[in-house]
């Protein structure tokens, strides 16, 4: 199945703040469509981004990978780097390999994006 198949992506500007909201799987075939999304998005000047992983369905160690290397990238541009969980797959993901505590947690609540 092509990697587009597995993972919808969905760009949503706000004034100061981007959204990529991700639908399906974060996995070795995918994870490189969320790492060039996101560098896109710092390279084209965007200071604070955000991931939402709501409706994330499953991910592997590569999405593991994809967040620290998206956290480092984010620090090198000085640009703020933050997730959306949820209760779904990210959020046990997240919670049992500690980066709950590297990451920063965005409340769905106080985004001021609609996915």
């Amino acid at each position: 199945m092509p990697a587009q198949d597995l993972l919808r992506l969905v760009v949503v500007p706000d004034r100061t703040r981007v959204a990529v909201v991700l639908k399906g799987e974060i996995d070795l075939s995918t994870g490189d469509i969320v790492r060039r999304e996101l560098r896109e998005l710092w390279e084209s000047g965007w200071t604070e981004v955000v991931l939402d992983l709501r409706e994330v369905t499953f991910m592997d160690t590569t999405a593991v990978h994809v967040l620290l290397d998206a956290r480092e990238a984010a620090t090198m541009v000085g640009s703020t780097f933050g997730v959306v969980t949820g209760t779904g797959p990210a959020t046990r993901i997240l919670a049992l390999t500690g980066l709950d505590g590297l990451l920063p947690i965005v409340d769905p609540d106080a985004a001021r994006y609609v996915p």
